[in-house]
């Protein structure tokens, strides 16, 4: 489940794959087809041990292997049809250093801890604290946070719908 912090006019093709590594780490990519009218921002709740802090979580640049879902699909024959989808806590006076922001291909990505250090990320991305009352489920959960930005330019109309790579 992903949030998103400004409406979203279609989102489709979401692809997730995850594995556990032998050295205990976790790989998670995702990818999806979105239509933007502005720039927002991705959240997607992640399933850390606690305290981990701010640099739990290292981004790759897969913009070089957008064919990355394709290839993984090969090994897994569809037998069955897809099922359609459906559909910050701030502190004031904290001197706390705010969240490093990773370059990942056309994107920016953010790692945010918990759902208390919300309030260190630039604030353009953030969820209203009402979103986490809402969802209790993954209070106890870090988050990526990718910027994505709508399309530019002359013909940026027609292309509203683009995919994301991995």
């Amino acid at each position: 489940m992903c949030c998103f912090s400004r409406p979203v006019r279609h989102v489709s093709e979401t692809r997730i794959f995850a594995r556990s590594m032998p050295d205990g780490q976790q790989v998670l990519v995702y990818g999806m087809n979105v239509s933007l009218d502005e720039d927002l921002a991705m959240v997607l709740p992640l399933p850390v041990a606690p305290g981990s802090g701010d640099d739990a979580v290292s981004f790759l640049d897969l913009s070089g292997y957008p064919k990355f879902f394709d290839d993984l699909g090969k090994s897994f024959p569809e037998i069955y049809l897809p099922a359609r989808k459906g559909g910050v806590l701030s502190r004031l006076g904290d001197d706390r250093p705010a969240l490093r922001v990773h370059p990942v291909g056309e994107f920016e990505a953010s790692y945010v801890p918990t759902v208390g250090d919300f309030d260190r990320l630039d604030p353009r991305f953030r969820l209203p604290s009402t979103v986490w009352s809402a969802l209790p489920q993954v209070r106890d959960h870090g988050f990526a946070v990718f910027k994505l930005r709508r399309p530019r330019g002359l013909l940026s109309w027609f292309r509203r719908l683009r995919t994301i790579h991995p």
